[in-house]
């Protein structure tokens, strides 16, 4: 009877321990994808602010002033 209740004990440690590595590893997947895609979405910003510089022009200065807004926003 003793071992029963030690062997669904132990089942049930087993359990809830793989159930917490698996939530840990979902949110550290979850937390590394996000950090990618702001990293992609910054280097695709600064190709476009060094594409805008390139032609110089008045208009193009707001443009790459709301980009910068933009990407401060999303970063934090």
């Amino acid at each position: 009877m003793t071992a029963i209740i030690v062997y669904s004990c132990l089942t049930m440690c087993i359990v809830y321990f793989h159930m917490q590595l698996k939530t840990f590893f979902t949110k550290l997947i979850k937390f590394c994808k996000k950090c990618f895609d702001i990293f992609f979405l910054s280097t695709e910003m600064l190709k476009l602010i060094f594409y805008l510089l390139i032609i110089n022009n008045k208009f193009y200065i707001f443009i790459i002033i709301l980009i910068a807004l933009i990407t401060i926003n999303t970063i934090i």
